[in-house]
């Protein structure tokens, strides 16, 4: 018992675990999940792409451990633009608009990803003192990202966003992300069925909002 207590004494709870930061975390964590979510429905394009036929189960495996061995999101979207810039058009009459519906991911993708990245590397503190807060122009008790970080400054962003606005930020790229994996997942639905002489709506795409800071 006394060796269990000891290997164990390194543990401290930290204010992140606290009821302050519970929705903040929440809302990071879903973000991170969603994103994570959107890269895996990209995987699977890409496995229709470099694979003609569902059968091939070695050639699918094959892809499928190429995916997973790139540890760069970036790097497998920019992947998936240049076989998309490649593809064969004229085989494939059912999905015209295939080509620009893969760009419209890719590029929606990487004007998420930066925003993505400040969320998770940004510094972040509780403002627990009334006369800090005045002079931050924020409310007591608010969470907001740190003035000497670059990722915090932008994630602050021109309106100086800290604690409900912050959140409402953090949950709209949630569901961004959310919005570009449906429409991934969709686009992958429709060229099965279309591969397999079954009718089926061409996914649209999602009205995504601009993301301008």
């Amino acid at each position: 018992m006394t060796s269990w207590k000891r290997a164990t004494s390194w543990k401290r709870r930290t204010e992140f675990q606290s009821k302050r930061f519970r929705p903040y975390a929440l809302s990071v964590g879903q973000m991170n999940l969603t994103w994570n979510d959107f890269h895996e429905a990209l995987g699977t394009l890409f496995l229709k792409l470099m694979v003609d036929h569902p059968r091939k189960l070695r050639d699918l495996r094959r892809c499928r451990v190429l995916w997973g061995a790139i540890s760069s999101d970036r790097e497998k979207r920019k992947l998936v633009e240049v076989l998309a810039d490649n593809f064969d058009a004229t085989r494939y009459p059912t999905v015209p608009t295939l080509t620009e519906d893969l760009k419209f991911l890719v590029r929606r993708g990487h004007s998420l990803e930066d925003r993505r990245n400040d969320v998770i590397h940004a510094p972040v503190f509780l403002v627990n003192n009334a006369l800090v807060a005045g002079a931050m122009g924020v409310q007591c008790m608010d969470i907001v990202p740190s003035r000497f970080s670059a990722r915090g400054q932008r994630l602050k962003g021109p309106a100086h966003r800290a604690g409900r606005e912050l959140l409402a930020a953090i949950r709209l790229y949630r569901d961004y992300a959310a919005a570009l994996s449906k429409y991934a997942s969709d686009i992958n639905d429709a060229w099965l069925a279309r591969d397999t002489k079954r009718r089926r709506a061409w996914p649209r795409r999602p009205p995504l909002p601009p993301l301008k800071d």
